[in-house]
């Protein structure tokens, strides 16, 4: 994801999901590389049984061909808009509403990021369980790289989690 002024980027490749919340509603701004998604389509492959054989397989993944072509996209930001990066062990877990109502019930990226990876352990993930929550990207104004900065905290067994820090507190240990 890039940011600039009143416009996001977003490429993706692999499994890995962008949603975005505006005015309480989440969607889905990516599609899988998967091959069920591809064959399906995304609702039909998502609707699909859970232990399907073929849900994870990947039909485009970095770093094994030379020519990946990413999905990629431009959207226009709005004022509120939250956005959640996220990994098939929450995705694979957490169902649309689901991710809206955590989401919701949060205000900081930390906490969302939090509150997403903790239910998806809760709901027995066994895969890579690792969400990035952006709060309030600017709409307006002057880019400033730099500006937000971001740790990832492993919370062991191959899960992790994104906390923006706030760089004008204090490190809490």
């Amino acid at each position: 994801m890039l940011f600039r002024s009143d416009r996001v980027a977003l490429a993706s490749v692999g499994d890995s999901r962008i949603y975005r919340m505006r005015d309480g509603s989440l969607e889905l701004l990516t599609q899988d590389d998967t091959w069920l998604a591809t064959v399906l389509g995304i609702k039909e492959a998502e609707e699909a049984h859970p232990e399907h054989p073929l849900r994870h397989v990947l039909t485009s993944v970095v770093g094994t061909k030379d020519d990946v072509k990413p999905g990629a996209r431009e959207e226009a930001l709005q004022p509120g808009d939250r956005f959640v990066m996220c990994t098939d062990g929450v995705h694979g877990k957490l169902d649309l509403t689901t991710l809206t109502r955590l989401l919701a019930s949060t205000t900081s990226a930390q906490d969302g990021a939090t509150t997403i990876v903790d239910e998806a352990i809760t709901r027995g993930t066994t895969d890579n369980a690792t969400a990035l929550v952006i709060n309030g990207a600017t709409v307006t104004g002057t880019f400033q790289p730099g500006r937000r900065l971001f740790k990832i905290e492993s919370l062991g067994n191959g899960r992790h989690r994104v906390i923006e820090i706030d760089p004008e507190q204090e490190p809490k240990e």
